[in-house]
């Protein structure tokens, strides 16, 4: 595992944001544009009213000084719980709906802005955002909470270890050509349960998110969702001769 570009802090830190989002203390006009048009075409598949709205709201590592070639760009849809209800159309509750939707989508989509990947996610509370990092209002463009230049020290031998203790997960599942669903289900939300945890326990550089990073860097994390994808194909196709 190659987790320099994360914990170093000569490549994780800069003195000014990524300048191809950010001019000055505001998001590029044009950035913010497009990712309103993100935000919106994504709502747009969540059949929400406008009314369960509270925000669209960018974080992490791009709303951050530590942004590396790796970062992606988090679109979070900040969605009042109370006013949610259920899913007509599928009758389950409307969290696990929503984060169904939420899967689907960054998975049948490669958006970018300026080369930066940008992914949706789908938010009921603001408190599940990462505490103490950048946050920014795409509604109000404005900064929630603004981004400090502080550096952390991070542990790379338990990053690596756990890093390669899900990517070795990760190796053993494709190479047994597995197509069992839930399976796969399992350890792709396990990965998404750690980085949340970390996310909310410790922020940006706890020991969770960093492995999550590594293991994004190292292209697990695409290894591991195209491998679904297929996986569920051929579950559904029908093969040899009629």
């Amino acid at each position: 595992m190659k987790l320099s570009e994360i914990l170093d802090p000569k490549l994780s830190y800069h003195e000014t944001l990524n300048k191809k989002l950010w001019k000055a203390d505001k998001l590029d006009p044009k950035v913010k544009t497009k990712l309103m048009e993100i935000a919106r075409k994504f709502v747009s598949t969540l059949e929400l009213s406008d009314a369960v709205i509270e925000d669209y709201v960018i974080t992490g590592s791009n709303c951050n000084y530590n942004y590396t070639k790796q970062s992606d760009l988090d679109i979070h849809i900040l969605v009042s719980k109370d006013k949610l209800k259920d899913c007509k159309t599928c009758k389950v509750e409307s969290e696990d709906c929503l984060q169904a939707k939420k899967s689907l989508w960054n998975d049948r989509h490669e958006i970018t802005i300026y080369g930066i990947p940008v992914e949706v996610y789908v938010t009921t509370e603001s408190e599940k955002l990462v505490a103490g990092a950048g946050t920014y209002s795409l509604l109000k463009d404005e900064w929630i909470s603004k981004p400090k230049k502080t550096k952390v020290k991070a542990d790379a031998v338990q990053v690596s270890a756990k890093a390669e203790e899900i990517a070795n997960e990760i190796d053993q599942l494709i190479d047994a050509k597995s197509n069992d669903e839930d399976q796969i289900k399992e350890l792709t939300d396990k990965i998404s349960r750690m980085r949340s945890a970390g996310l909310q326990d410790s922020g940006e550089f706890s020991i969770e998110n960093l492995t999550f990073k590594a293991l994004r860097n190292n292209g697990y994390i695409d290894k591991i969702r195209q491998y679904a994808v297929k996986a569920q194909d051929d579950v559904l196709s029908l093969k040899g001769k009629p």
